[in-house]
């Protein structure tokens, strides 16, 4: 039985996404060309699910990155909601606000 990446490739291009933002295009092209390369062989020479093992790690570093993307701006946002949320009860008499 076969299991798809179907439901995490917008993960990974997320991922990627992420990834190209924060690092610099010599650390991007070391994790691209890998990929590019098994791409383009299983294109010209033949196409078969077990040429996909040689990059699952690549994919599953950039759905990685993707998750902890997503779970840093959570976190932010909840925590922006949070101060927003206690500067609107107390105010100014805060008393854990910073002076």
């Amino acid at each position: 039985m076969e299991v798809s990446y179907g439901p995490m490739l917008p993960l990974m291009l997320f991922g990627f996404w992420v990834f190209a933002r924060r690092y610099s295009a010599a650390q991007v092209t070391m994790f691209v060309l890998p990929i590019g390369g098994t791409v383009l062989s299983t294109l010209i020479l033949y196409g078969s699910a077990r040429f996909r093992c040689t990059i699952e790690l690549f994919l599953l570093i950039f759905a990685a990155v993707a998750v902890t993307e997503l779970i840093a701006r959570v976190r932010s946002s909840a925590f922006r909601r949070g101060l927003q949320l206690r500067d609107k009860m107390f105010g100014e008499h805060c008393p854990a606000r910073p002076a």
